[in-house]
């Protein structure tokens, strides 16, 4: 998979889950680095942040199923 830029965009297919805070210190970590030191375990401007997790059953790129 290339950069976020979206100049090269995938799908995902799965089953996704809500997860909600505490969230592992691994992924606060990881998110603070790659968006500037953003928090998500902060609250957002409508309440709590959630994440989701996607367990990928099927890529789509370029228009073919993997």
């Amino acid at each position: 998979m290339t950069g976020s830029d979206g100049d090269a965009p995938v799908v995902a297919e799965g089953t996704a889950s809500i997860l909600r805070r505490p969230f592992p210190a691994a992924v606060v970590a990881g998110l603070r680095r790659r968006y500037d030191e953003w928090d998500v375990s902060v609250d957002g401007p409508h309440g709590p942040y959630v994440l989701l997790r996607i367990a990928v059953t099927r890529w789509l790129m370029a228009g073919r199923a993997h």
